[in-house]
């Protein structure tokens, strides 16, 4: 259409030269040719997350997480998706067809699961690869990152350095094998920290990303003194999610929350296995274990520092595997 116009509009011009040439009247006025920019449409592509993070036994199949595209231009978007990456067969991707052709404004879901062989053990990686007529982002990467244990309880659970790896930690815990140690010394990149303040406005975040104990409702929180605590409760994790990362709370749980003015450190609460309560605080804990919290600042997974940032590996037993319960906990400083 644009084409026609613009060559009538040349044509009419021709014309009009022509006949002034030759000494006759030129043709009514050629109207201006408007052309607006941007008025050819485009697709655009929005996806609703660039990672996802699962965790399994080996030789079993887990609960799907989603991945949403949505067409936000104003032309259909034809979408193109794919499993790639050294471990693409540890993960099934489900879609309704492919391609997809999404309308402008409306959306389709993917879900990904994570079906570890019954070889493949440890950390795996993959990638959904989107391709797509978006003419800004031809090709679109969901990272997958998913942890296959041996198996559960004991001996079978992954040691506390692949739990970190796969959440997208770059984090020196003391070893790679299951057992860490009990000694109170510092190892890898662990600080000695055991109570905290606010580091900045804005609340601070308190996010259970991993439990590898037997199965109980965990209360954890917050608690200040440093003799006889005060103790209070941020959130539960729920039964049922006790050797996976990234465990589901009861309702009522919260991430974020206004800590006390005062140092604060941070508790786990007792359960039939581990009948005491733990502590990041060396001199309160009265298990078997004295120094029962490792405590490391956080990187991302380009070794980046996390500001503000720490992860917190519980032991509440005896075996120093510390993750039974892993939390990572921001905008938190140490105390001074």
């Amino acid at each position: 259409m644009l084409f026609r116009q613009i060559f009538r509009h040349t044509h009419l011009l021709c014309i009009s030269l022509l006949l002034a040439a030759c000494g006759q009247p030129a043709l009514d006025p050629i109207p201006e040719l408007s052309v607006q920019a941007g008025s050819v449409g485009a697709a655009d592509i929005d996806i609703s997350r660039s990672e996802a993070v699962f965790s399994g036994v080996r030789g079993t199949t887990s609960a799907a997480q989603k991945v949403v595209l949505k067409n936000t231009g104003d032309v259909p978007l034809v979408v193109t998706s794919a499993l790639v990456g050294a471990h693409r067969n540890a993960f099934t991707l489900s879609a309704s067809r492919s391609p997809l052709t999404l309308a402008p404004g409306s959306a389709e879901t993917l879900s990904v699961r994570f079906t570890p062989g019954r070889a493949q053990v440890g950390v795996l990686r993959a990638a959904l690869r989107l391709s797509s007529n978006d003419p800004d982002e031809r090709r679109l990467t969901v990272r997958l990152y998913g942890l296959s244990a041996r198996g559960e309880q004991g001996s079978n659970e992954p040691p506390l350095q692949a739990i970190v790896r796969t959440l997208g930690y770059t984090v020196n815990v003391g070893g790679r094998g299951l057992i860490l140690g009990t000694r109170p010394a510092p190892i890898g990149a662990e600080v000695r920290v055991s109570r905290f303040q606010k580091a900045s406005s804005g609340p601070v975040t308190l996010t259970p990303v991993a439990r590898y104990s037997p199965d109980d409702p965990l209360p954890y929180g917050t608690y200040t003194g440093a003799s006889r605590p005060v103790h209070k409760t941020v959130g539960t994790i729920a039964s049922g999610f006790e050797q996976s990362l990234n465990p589901a709370t009861e309702d009522g749980s919260r991430v974020d929350f206004e800590p006390s003015s005062s140092p604060f450190g941070f508790f786990v609460g007792s359960t039939r296995y581990a009948a005491h309560k733990t502590y990041t605080q060396d001199a309160l804990n009265s298990g078997p274990v004295a120094h029962a919290v490792r405590v490391y600042p956080l990187r991302n997974r380009r070794g980046q520092r996390l500001a503000n940032s720490y992860l917190l590996a519980f032991e509440p037993a005896s075996n120093g595997d510390y993750q039974d319960y892993v939390f990572v906990v921001t905008n938190v400083k140490p105390a001074r």
